[in-house]
């Protein structure tokens, strides 16, 4: 049996580091607040260390990225699939929330065959392979400003970008 210098524990040999007189649970603790006060010493090195592997290995790193998010599309989308399942009420009532305000904010001067021309047009342009959305340029529902749906405030515009958007509108 021993005794551990740091807590005082007794505990057998076989819980000793060989050449010191620390239980196994004291060094570990030891060597990792010596890590962390290392690191907090040396956060610019490590930032340039980081840096540095980075731009040596960016094609690889960039590769297995794309790699991992393609293995896990599928099960994206089927964490998607359950969501919904789980919560249709709740998916449906935004919807139908959507819709109402979509139609309360269309005033009874909008002229809904201009409106219907641009949903053709975004049709179009998803039967020609891409990814578009018909975007309020002043959103339905904002914090600073409240949009009519009418063809003046309506845009087509790749879906990347109005996701990136959101419910935003700047003035």
């Amino acid at each position: 049996m021993k005794t551990c210098i740091h807590c005082g524990a007794t505990e057998p040999q076989s819980k000793f580091h060989p050449r010191y007189n620390q239980c196994d649970r004291c060094r570990k603790e030891l060597k990792a607040k010596m890590g962390r006060a290392y690191r907090a010493l040396n956060v610019a090195a490590g930032k340039a260390k980081k840096a540095a592997y980075y731009q040596a290995n960016k094609e690889r790193l960039l590769l297995k990225s794309k790699q991992n998010r393609a293995s896990r599309v599928e099960e994206a989308r089927e964490q998607k699939k359950l969501h919904y399942r789980g919560n249709k009420a709740a998916y449906l009532e935004a919807s139908s929330r959507r819709k109402r305000c979509k139609k309360d904010q269309m005033p009874v001067w909008a002229d809904q065959q201009k409106i219907a021309e641009v949903y053709k047009d975004a049709a179009e342009f998803r039967a020609a392979g891409l990814d578009v959305h018909v975007d309020h340029i002043i959103p339905l529902r904002a914090k600073l400003a409240s949009g009519l749906h009418v063809h003046q405030n309506l845009t087509i515009k790749l879906a990347k970008w109005n996701d990136s958007k959101g419910n935003k509108f700047d003035v």
